[in-house]
């Protein structure tokens, strides 16, 4: 799970507000984003451990937790000089406009809080915090654990702060409690003072600064060797470019903030340039070789842009120009389009990241090509749609695996994911569909004898062979969704298990399958009596029963379907989902338990992004409903009909074992179970597998992967509905004609025999 926030318009811009002759480049602008999954995070200021934080630094934390809740800072230590600043705020609006204003800052903390530390409760779901320091005097910092909390709870107006806590009188804009210790230490840590009024003679300034270090003309303490640094004499020099333009230093390398998109501006920016911000840009009139006509900005390494524009459309060359470009940045870009070829150019491209302005569900349109110039050259991509990923090559996938919280069954392959599975997939569709309606036809035109047991076994093959068929017209439905969407599924996979035609593929399939299994558990049934107690059966299982039953069956499995897709609509309760294939079996888990893996990445150096990846601990079982009915009906069913079978077999064996010749009907009834045995172990060997992964997928022993849905689908689930067509109809007929044929040469054996004896008796008086 990736965290990243956008940052605003007033948020770049008080780089240049801060100071008129000087922008000031932010050396770490971190995107904090909370969790349920996540939800606590703990960092420190620069060089914290070391003892001394950087001088003229600038760094923002911009936090956000799910809604409903609120941001908690909890600071466990803090040493700041008077003339530094630590300040935080409610929303994201982190600007030092805002700053001046201070209608949405909670509170500014300097001084010492290590003995009692601080608790500070945001009025909503996003805060900020800001750190800047501005003397040549480096103190030890701060060292800050975030996190979210519902209204409740804890949260109550009297858990709120410790017991021994002090509670800043004012709460507009959030509440602040304080240890004791800081209370009248000459350091106003309220924001309406309260914490330092009414001190008379006990306020006294409790902050050691002799553990501060302070180095001449303005230098860093080096930490590692404790002494200050010689005088660099060959520090860069930076003077502003044009009255829209303001640069700073970072090291040796010159930057420059520019607000708005004027070609004449650009134009004065030193070619000695290494970062180059844009603010406020219109990225719409980014058009085919906007930035070719600056040769200043041909060794640029690191360009950002934030953008002003409702809906961006990314046009063809827009950024050719920077053939020596590492680094691309935009922020608050809302895109609509990315057209192909509008990476040309950028031939070193390392690193790219798009801030978007609010997630949205949709994908932007992205044309054929969009990203083949840097595909193959990005190390770090950074996007709020991990979508995006699959358009570039397997290290980028697997980095977004690891950045995002991503479905456990998304894939960025096609639906279906090779060749072999596609031809398949529509072979055994069409096989199904159209062996079985000629099965359905055929036992619709079948003549039989007038033997209860033939009756019986013709109406439930025939009711077999409609769940057949539609298991057959589910895998076409897929195979067809698989030809419509192609190598893009990925694209809209969310839209497509949301969709009408899914759910519609998934009650088919559900339909199918069980219905299926229960006809298969009745003619076992109906064949274990007629063999093993056959005078019962005979007066007792007529086929007006059996006909009340299959309409039970059918009622009973459309209303385990039904169930299932109402199920499939709420994804958070866990009871049931849909697959990219549109059907739940029971090979995927939950997630329980979790350890927090915090994780830091530089953004084109601008700063870093920091994410908590939620590392999973403990599963549990999810999909309750597949559960039960895969690993549990569907097991004791075939328990079932595996007894019954062995129950048939064993009193024809011992049947067999009393007389020598069997009976034509004996010989019927033993060739019918044998045929359906056979119908039963096709479908054992299709369900069994799924029971096997079921179980162990649960046990945590084997992990899920997107593509055993597909192999199930098309190998293991309705393959048997494209055999048993052939086993328990197609067979038969053969056998039907081989016996005519036997019985026709039979008939003509005996004719020609007949036709001979009275000639034989003839020849036979005439010697006499």
């Amino acid at each position: 799970m990736l965290m990243g926030r956008h940052l605003s318009l007033k948020f770049f811009l008080f780089f240049v507000l801060a100071n008129p002759c000087l922008a000031q480049i932010p050396d770490g602008i971190h995107f904090i984003t909370l969790t349920e999954k996540a939800p606590k995070w703990s960092f420190k200021s620069p060089d914290f451990d070391f003892g001394l934080y950087p001088n003229n630094f600038l760094a923002v934390w911009l936090i956000s937790v799910d809604g409903g809740s609120k941001v908690i800072f909890d600071f466990d230590a803090l040493e700041i000089e008077k003339g530094d600043l630590l300040e935080i705020g409610n929303g994201k609006d982190a600007s030092d406009l805002a700053s001046l204003l201070g209608t949405n800052i909670i509170t500014r903390l300097a001084g010492n809080l290590t003995a009692g530390g601080a608790r500070l409760i945001a009025k909503g779901n996003e805060a900020w915090l800001k750190f800047r320091s501005r003397k040549n005097t480096a103190c030890r910092g701060f060292s800050v654990t975030v996190r979210q909390e519902t209204p409740s709870g804890r949260m109550g107006e009297e858990g709120l702060c410790n017991q021994d806590d002090f509670r800043c009188a004012g709460r507009e804009e959030g509440t602040t409690c304080l240890g004791n210790e800081s209370v009248c230490d000459g350091f106003e840590q309220c924001k309406d003072k309260s914490d330092e009024t009414s001190c008379g003679s006990s306020q006294q300034v409790k902050f050691d600064i002799s553990a501060c270090k302070k180095c001449p003309d303005n230098q860093q303490y080096d930490n590692e060797s404790e002494t200050c640094p010689a005088n660099l004499s060959n520090q860069i020099s930076c003077m502003n470019p044009s009255p829209l333009c303001g640069c700073g230093v970072r090291g040796q390398d010159l930057s420059v903030l520019c607000v708005g998109w004027y070609p004449a501006m650009l134009l004065t920016v030193p070619d000695t340039i290494h970062t180059l911000y844009l603010a406020g840009v219109n990225a719409n009139n980014l058009k085919d070789g906007s930035f070719k006509m600056f040769p200043n900005l041909r060794d640029l390494k690191i360009l950002v842009i934030q953008t002003t524009s409702d809906e961006t459309d990314l046009k063809k060359n827009t950024f050719d120009g920077f053939a020596n470009l590492s680094s691309l940045v935009i922020f608050d870009i809302n895109l609509r389009k990315i057209d192909s070829g509008a990476f040309a150019g950028l031939d070193h491209l390392d690193t790219m990241a798009f801030f978007e302005n609010g997630a949205s569900p949709k994908l932007p349109v992205i044309e054929d090509g969009a990203f083949d110039d840097i595909a193959d050259k990005l190390t770090f991509l950074y996007v709020n749609d991990y979508r995006i990923c699959c358009f570039f090559g397997a290290t980028i996938q697997e980095n977004c695996r690891e950045w995002f919280d991503i479905p456990e069954l998304f894939s960025c392959s096609q639906l279906v994911p090779n060749y072999v599975l596609k031809v398949f997939m529509w072979i055994l569709g069409i096989s199904a569909v159209v062996g079985n309606i000629l099965v359905m036809v055929w036992r619709c035109r079948e003549k039989v004898a007038s033997r209860a047991s033939l009756m019986i076994n013709s109406f439930l093959v025939f009711n077999l062979a409609s769940a057949d068929a539609l298991m057959g017209l589910y895998m076409l439905i897929i195979a067809g969704a698989d030809a419509f969407y192609g190598s893009r599924y990925f694209e809209v996979s969310g839209e497509w298990r949301a969709s009408a035609a899914c759910k519609v593929a998934g009650f088919i399939s559900m339909v199918a399958n069980e219905t299926s299994v229960f006809f298969l558990v009745f003619i076992s049934i109906t064949r274990f009596m007629f063999v093993v107690f056959p005078f019962v059966s005979n007066r007792h299982l007529s086929l007006k029963v059996v006909k009340v039953a299959g309409c039970i069956i059918w009622l009973l499995t459309v209303i385990i379907a039904v169930v299932s897709i109402v199920l499939s609509l709420d994804e958070e309760s866990g009871a049931y989902g849909l697959s990219d294939v549109c059907i739940g079996l029971p090979l995927t888990t939950r997630v329980t338990g979790f350890e927090i893996n915090q994780q830091r990445i530089d953004v084109g150096g601008i700063g870093e992004v920091t994410y908590s990846r939620p590392v999973p601990t403990s599963t549990s079982a999810t999909w309750v409903f597949s559960i039960v009915l895969f690993l549990g009906v569907n097991l004791f069913c075939f328990c079932v009909i595996l007894a019954c079978y062995i129950s048939i077999f064993v009193k024809v064996k011992v049947a067999a074992s009393r007389v020598r010749s069997r009976s034509a009907r004996d010989e019927s009834e033993v060739r019918m179970a044998v045929k359906m045995a056979a119908i039963v172990l096709t479908d054992f060997s299709c369900w069994i597998p799924v029971i096997i992964m079921g179980i162990l997928f649960q046990a945590g022993v084997a992990k899920n992967n997107p593509e055993i849905f597909v192999w199930s689908v098309v190998f293991i689930l309705p393959i048997n509905s494209s055999i048993n067509p052939y086993l328990y109809t197609f067979l038969d007929i053969c056998i039907k004609q081989k016996r005519e044929q036997k019985v026709s040469k039979i008939a003509k054996k005996e004719e020609i025999e007949a036709k001979a004896l009275p000639s034989n008796k003839t020849t036979s008086t005439t010697n006499e």
